[in-house]
C-alpha cells in the first residue's frame, strides 16, 4: 500500500508538470547553462552549496524535453517522500504510530501516520509552481535527508556521533543551509535515546557542539568566499532572486525535520478501526489540501506567457495562433508573439485586428529591465533584420538573470548574430561553450562549419536572408523612433517586406493615420490596381472621411463591402452614442480597425 501511494503521488507530479506547467520547467532550462568539463565542474563545486547547484544543473538541462523534466521532478519528490518515511520509521521508540511493544523498530509498524511523510514533498510541489524556486533547493534538501538516513544507519552511539560530526561540515559545503535539518534531526534522535543510553549531561556534550558548529560554519566560509552570512545559512542558489528572501521555503525544512518527530510523539490508537479512520482522514486532508493549493498557486497566467515565449523561440507559429484563438492574449508580450506569428504565417496584414491588439507595445515592446522581455524582442529584431538590436537584447537578458547565471539560449542567439555580422572569432567562443552541452552540441558543431565561409552563409536560409535585409549603415537605436528605424530598414532593402508590414502595423496601432497614408503609397500607390488588405482599406477609408464628407474621390481602391460596412458602423455608432456603443458594435465590427481606433485605449 505504501509503495502504491508513493507511485500514485509520483504519477500525479509527473502529469501535473507534463500537462499543466511544462513551460515552467522550460524556463528553468533557459536560464542555466550546464556544461561538461573540468573547468566548469571545479568552478562550481569549489564553493559552499556548489555540489547541489552542479547536480541540479545536470538535472535541469533535461528540462528541454518537458516530459523528461516532469519525470525528473516526480522522481525527486518521490525520493524525498521515501526518505522522510525511512527516517520516520527509524526513529527510536514508537515510530510512525507503531503499536507499543518490545519489538524491533522495523517490525509491526502501524501505517496510520504514513500520509504525513508526503507533507514535505507536497509542499515542495507547491513551491515549484513558483518559477523562481530553484531545483537546487530540492537537491540540497534531498542531500540533507540522505545524511540523516546515513546517520541513523551508523549503529552504536560512538559510530553515530562520528558519522554526524563528519557529515555536518561536508553537508554544509555540499548543500548549504539544509545542514540545519540534519542538525535538528540529530538533536531529537539523540534525545530519544537518553533514557536507555545515558543522561542529559552526555546528551549536552553531544548536542551543544553540533548547534554551535552549524552557526560557525558560515562564519568560517565568509573568510574564504564573499557571501553574506544569511545567504550561506539560508541558501545561495535556492531562489532565483539573489537579493530577495523567500521565507516560505523554510517551511519545507521545518516539515522535513518535524514529520519524523510527530511520528514519534503522536500515540497510536488502541483499536485498528481508529487507525484506519485517522489514516483515511489524513489522506483526505493532505490530498484535498494539495489539490486546492495547486489550483490556487499554479500560476497559469505565467505558464501561458512562458508558453508563448518558448513557441516563438521554437518557431511553432501555428501553435502560437491556435493558443491565441483558444485563450486571447492578456499581456503585451503575448501579443508580440501573436503578431510575429501572424507575419510568419502570412496573415499579419489581413488578420491583425482579429486579435485583441494592445497598442504599439503589442507589436514591439520597449526595453524592460528583466530577463524575459528582451528575449522575446530579440526574436522579433532578428526576423526583422535588426541584428545588432537582437544581439543587444539577448545579451541584456542574460546579464539580467537575477542569480547571475548564463543562458544556453542566449549563447545560441549571440553565436547566430555574430555569424551573421561576420564576427567569427566571437561566434566561435560561444559555440565552443555550447559544444560542451548535451542538447546544443550538435547545433554548435554544425554552426562552426559556417565560420569564415561567407559564400556558405549567403546560401543559408536564415543567415543569408538576414544578411541581405539588415541595416547597411551604422545607426543609433532609438526606442522612441522605432517607426522611423523600420522606415530606414525598409528603404535600405525593399526585399525586407517584414519591415514594411511592421512599419504600417506600427502606425495603425499608434492611430497615426496621416503617416500611414504616407507609407502606404510606397507599395500601394494611388490609382494602383494592387488589392489592399481589408484592414488597410478600413484605415484609409477612416482617414479619408475624417478629412472629407464622404468617400467620393478617395484615390485608393476601396471595395464596396468595406464602404457598406463603414456606413453601417457609422450609423450604429450614432444610434448608441449616448450609451455603450462598444458593446453593440463588437459583435459585427469587433475585428475591424475602426473598432480598435474608437474603443481600444493605448
Amino acid at each position: 500500500m505504501r509503495k502504491v501511494s508513493s507511485l500514485v503521488f509520483g504519477l500525479g507530479v509527473f502529469l501535473f508538470f507534463c500537462l499543466v506547467l511544462p513551460y515552467h520547467l522550460r524556463l528553468h532550462e533557459q536560464f542555466q547553462f550546464f556544461r561538461f568539463g573540468t573547468d566548469y565542474f571545479m568552478d562550481t563545486v569549489l564553493h559552499p552549496e556548489g555540489f547541489s547547484f552542479y547536480l541540479s544543473g545536470f538535472f535541469t538541462q533535461f528540462f528541454l524535453c518537458p516530459w523528461a523534466g516532469a519525470l525528473i521532478v516526480a522522481l525527486l519528490l518521490v525520493l524525498m517522500q521515501r526518505l522522510v518515511a525511512r527516517i520516520s520509521y527509524g526513529v527510536p521508540g514508537r515510530v510512525a504510530g507503531r503499536v507499543d511493544g518490545r519489538v524491533p523498530d522495523s517490525a509491526h509498524v502501524n501505517p496510520f501516520l504514513y500520509p504525513l511523510t508526503f507533507l514535505p514533498s507536497a509542499f515542495v510541489w507547491l513551491l515549484l509552481c513558483n518559477e523562481n524556486y530553484m531545483i537546487s533547493a530540492v537537491v540540497a534538501l534531498l542531500l540533507a535527508l540522505c545524511a540523516v538516513n546515513l546517520y541513523q544507519r551508523a549503529g552504536d552511539r560512538k559510530s553515530r556521533i562520528t558519522v554526524f560530526y563528519f557529515l555536518q561540515p561536508v553537508l554544509f559545503f555540499l548543500a548549504g543551509g539544509t545542514v540545519l535539518i540534519f542538525t535538528a534531526c540529530f538533536l531529537y534522535l539523540e534525545a530519544f535515546r537518553i533514557g536507555c543510553r545515558g543522561g542529559w549531561k552526555s546528551y549536552a556534550l553531544r548536542g551543544l557542539p553540533a548547534v554551535a558548529l552549524v552557526f560557525l560554519y558560515p562564519v568560517i566560509a565568509r573568510v574564504l568566499w564573499q557571501y553574506p552570512y544569511e545567504k550561506l545559512l539560508g541558501g545561495i542558489h535556492f531562489y532565483r532572486y539573489y537579493y530577495f528572501s523567500y521565507p516560505i521555503q523554510y517551511a519545507v525544512w521545518g516539515l522535513a525535520a518535524a514529520v519524523p518527530l510527530l511520528c514519534r510523539l503522536i500515540p497510536a490508537p488502541k483499536s485498528s478501526r481508529g487507525n484506519r479512520i485517522i489514516s483515511a482522514v489524513l489522506w483526505v486532508l493532505i490530498t484535498a489540501g494539495t489539490v486546492v493549493a495547486l489550483f490556487r498557486f499554479a500560476g497559469l497566467d505565467k505558464e501561458r506567457l512562458f508558453g508563448y515565449d518558448i513557441l516563438v523561440y521554437e518557431e511553432q507559429w501555428d501553435e502560437v495562433l491556435q493558443r491565441a484563438q483558444k485563450d486571447p492574449p492578456g499581456s503585451s508580450i503575448e501579443m508580440v508573439a501573436v503578431n510575429l506569428a501572424l507575419w510568419k504565417t502570412g496573415r499579419l496584414e489581413t488578420e491583425m485586428f482579429h486579435y485583441p491588439q494592445q497598442g504599439v507595445e503589442g507589436l514591439m515592446l520597449p526595453f524592460r529591465r528583466d530577463f524575459v522581455t528582451p528575449l522575446m524582442m530579440s526574436e522579433v529584431y532578428l526576423h526583422l533584420g535588426m541584428v545588432n538590436s537582437a544581439q543587444r537584447n539577448a545579451y541584456d537578458a542574460m546579464e539580467a538573470i537575477p542569480d547571475f547565471q548564463k543562458s544556453a539560449r542566449c549563447y545560441k542567439r549571440l553565436a547566430q548574430t555574430n555569424i551573421i555580422n561576420g564576427h567569427y572569432r566571437v561566434a566561435r567562443s560561444y559555440l565552443e561553450q555550447l559544444s560542451k552541452t548535451i542538447f546544443y552540441r550538435k547545433w554548435a558543431r554544425e554552426a562552426m562549419q559556417y565560420l569564415g565561409d561567407d559564400a556558405r552563409i549567403e546560401e543559408h536560409p536564415v543567415y543569408g536572408k538576414i544578411r541581405r535585409i539588415r541595416y547597411r549603415d551604422e545607426m543609433l537605436f532609438s526606442p522612441q523612433g522605432l517607426n522611423a528605424m523600420l522606415d530606414v530598414l525598409y528603404r535600405d532593402n525593399r526585399e525586407n517586406k517584414m519591415a514594411y508590414a511592421y512599419m504600417l502595423a506600427y502606425t495603425l496601432l499608434a492611430k497615426d493615420l496621416e503617416r500611414f497614408a504616407d507609407y502606404i503609397t510606397l507599395e500601394y500607390p494611388p490609382e494602383s490596381d494592387k488589392t489592399l488588405p481589408v484592414p488597410y482599406q478600413e484605415a484609409l477609408a477612416l482617414y479619408w472621411v475624417q478629412n472629407n464628407s464622404s468617400l467620393e474621390g478617395i484615390p485608393w481602391n476601396i471595395s464596396g463591402d468595406v464602404r457598406k460596412r463603414l456606413d453601417d458602423f457609422t450609423a450604429m455608432y450614432q444610434r448608441f452614442a449616448r450609451g455603450r456603443p462598444e458593446r453593440a458594435l463588437k459583435k459585427d465590427f469587433g475585428k475591424t480597425y475602426w473598432y480598435y481606433v474608437f474603443f481600444t485605449k493605448t
